[in-house]
């Protein structure tokens, strides 16, 4: 009686171990398929992201709108930064685009969009050898920082002085 009573007991124990393992088995599964849909949402985001920049108005883009740039040199309209150096080696195209952000309109992320697309887009040959030989002279320096303003100011003091 009791050894059946015991072997009752036991199958008991090992059903519930069974149902156990069965519902960590299911709960792993469940596990999954929220990773992979965290991971989907996440990937969603990012070419929701990317397309916003793709889309976004001329300022994000970095397509600024007739930017001007020291001395009444402008981009034309609807124009990438990046493609107005077209012509001229891709490390200097870094280094405007990373001093043109200091200029109002354009924002980092565009910067890096037009990085990345630096090669493509149209520019009138007038403004990428403009700009070309600006940027072999050092001209750009710190475009419009006070850099610029203290050394006109040094300048006119200079003039000053030797008129005198």
């Amino acid at each position: 009686m009791r050894k059946k009573k015991r072997e009752k007991e036991r199958e008991k124990e090992r059903e519930r171990e069974r149902e156990r393992k069965k519902e960590k088995e299911r709960e792993r599964e469940r596990n999954k398929e929220r990773e992979k849909e965290i991971e989907r949402e996440r990937e969603r985001e990012r070419e929701r992201e990317r397309m916003h920049y793709r889309n976004a108005s001329p300022r994000l883009c970095g397509l600024n709108v007739g930017l001007k740039v020291q001395r009444g040199v402008e981009i034309a309209a609807g124009v990438p930064i990046a493609s107005a150096l077209d012509s001229v080696h891709a490390d200097r195209h870094r280094a405007v685009l990373v001093r043109l952000h200091r200029l109002e309109g354009v924002r980092k992320p565009a910067l890096r969009l037009a990085a990345e697309h630096a090669w493509h887009g149209t520019l009138s040959m007038w403004a990428k050898g403009v700009w070309g030989s600006r940027l072999r002279a050092g001209w750009l320096g710190r475009v419009g920082g006070t850099k610029v303003k203290e050394n006109r100011k040094r300048e006119k003091d200079r003039k000053r002085e030797r008129d005198r």
